[in-house]
């Protein structure tokens, strides 16, 4: 190989971080942000059953939810459906108040980025819409 054209082949740990590196910091902190959100709501919230949700909403399969101590990136996409739409619902910013439409779908496509990210190609596009699991 020409050593002024091509690089040395890169092992698997050197791989990985590049791949990280090639994702603007600003996307991994909201990234990270969204998904620390996320886990605070699930480690507060008192129910964890979909079970014994009270549901102003038709969800004909709650008994197939996964409860929400499951990792978010493990739920099937019936469990992060639902899951997702009690979120959005109950979280607040940090004074309490509702957060802006827009800040909402920031955290919707962190949490879409980190299950994007750990399932890969297999993972749960939540924002697709042709993604009908």
């Amino acid at each position: 190989m020409d050593g002024s054209r091509f690089r040395r082949p890169k092992n698997a740990d050197e791989e990985a971080a590049w791949l990280r590196e090639t994702t603007p910091q600003n996307t991994r902190n909201s990234t990270k942000w969204s998904l620390k959100i996320f886990e605070e709501w699930q480690g507060a919230r008192s129910n964890k059953v979909a079970a014994n949700e009270s549901l102003g909403f038709e969800y004909g399969k709650v008994d197939e939810v996964q409860d929400l101590t499951v990792d978010i990136a493990q739920m099937s996409p019936l469990s992060l459906n639902f899951w997702m739409t009690k979120f959005v619902g109950e979280i607040g910013n940090r004074s309490g108040g509702r957060y802006p439409p827009r800040s909402l779908y920031q955290i919707v496509c962190g949490i879409n980025r980190h299950v994007c990210n750990v399932n890969g190609e297999d993972g749960v596009n939540m924002l697709a819409k042709g993604d009908r699991r």
